[in-house]
């Protein structure tokens, strides 16, 4: 388990990698962002893109995926506080694998002795390596007793 003490300024964590997949893009969408450019390969015709492409929102709700389970399981998180400056640099197509990395940017004391306020840079990459998403997540992680 890391703990506040333990993480340092500048340092990054490889997350893991996740595939879309067609079916995955469409179920996604139909719940939560149900543009037709998200929906069907005929609704992205006449759009600025290329095909259907994934929402935005599942593309960051993959990068929250691969940040937990490769990093935050790991953390003594005890909540967040909250999430800014989210970028998404291009479209992510079905099928496409996404990877992550997490580099700690930044740790603030906390007035409580118990805690520390810690801010992520989350980067999800996609499959030539270049960013699809970035954002920054600011959490309370626990101090060792």
């Amino acid at each position: 388990m890391r703990y506040f003490d333990d993480l340092t300024e500048g340092e990054s964590f490889d997350l893991g990698e996740y595939t879309l997949t067609p079916e995955g893009v469409v179920s996604f969408a139909s719940q939560w962002d149900p543009q037709p450019f998200h929906l069907e390969e005929s609704g992205a015709e006449g759009s600025v893109f290329d095909g259907l492409v994934a929402s935005g929102l599942h593309t960051l709700c993959i990068g929250g995926k691969l940040l937990v389970e490769g990093f935050m399981n790991d953390v003594a998180n005890m909540g967040g506080r909250g999430m800014s400056d989210i970028r998404w640099h291009r479209p992510v197509a079905p099928d496409e694998t996404l990877s992550g990395r997490v580099t700690v940017a930044e740790k603030d004391e906390s007035t409580r002795p118990d805690r520390g306020d810690v801010s992520f840079d989350l980067a999800v990459y996609g499959s030539g390596g270049e960013p699809v998403l970035t954002t920054t997540f600011r959490n309370i992680v626990r101090r060792r007793e």
